[in-house]
């Protein structure tokens, strides 16, 4: 039974988070002479519950080339993490954004970098998945980052490089670059 975007808001991956998948059956934590796997980045677009063994199989997009989309429909929920720059909040209470996802004994575990007052942040590493979720973010705000970058690409041409990173609900994460050239 495919879920509505409504019924995977509580879910740990809801439709429109950004994750990674594709990793291999069982990383060595940090053993240097296992092989490292190509991972994929790309947006949950859909989630169906297989009542036969009771399991969610995610449908996750992503853009491999300018205009080119590509949707894996048969990924396991054990095989999704959350990606580097997805917005999360730990522990119900703190915001920030996941840094790097690692797979440790059959469970991952996040890097994350945490908002402070001001222009502060720290870094927690460690953090088990269980005290994560996803944290939804405002497109309205991103879009008008965006925005305002093309503006300043177009009025004003000795403007310092800009790079505008997004993670868009409607769409794949897209990397903005403003220059002077």
């Amino acid at each position: 039974m495919k879920l509505t975007a409504a019924q995977t808001e509580e879910l740990t991956f809801p439709v429109g988070c950004l994750v990674w998948y594709n990793f291999l059956p069982e990383s060595s934590c940090g053993d240097e002479e296992s092989s490292s796997p190509i991972l994929k980045q790309g947006v949950v677009e859909s989630i169906t519950l297989d009542y036969g063994t009771k399991t969610l199989i995610y449908e996750i997009g992503y853009e491999y080339d300018k205009g080119n989309r590509i949707v894996d429909n048969d990924v396991a929920e054990d095989e999704v993490a959350y990606a580097p720059n997805c917005p999360v909040t730990i522990d119900t209470k703190l915001e920030g954004i996941v840094l790097l996802p690692e797979r440790c004994s059959g469970k991952f575990v996040y890097t994350v970098m945490i908002y402070m007052d001001g222009c502060q942040s720290r870094y927690e590493f460690g953090v088990d998945a269980q005290r994560l979720k996803y944290r939804k973010i405002d497109t309205t705000t991103t879009n008008a980052l965006v925005t305002s970058a093309q503006t300043t690409k177009n009025n004003e041409p000795d403007s310092p490089i800009v790079v505008v990173t997004t993670a868009v609900i409607e769409s794949l994460p897209k990397t903005l670059t403003v220059d002077n050239e």
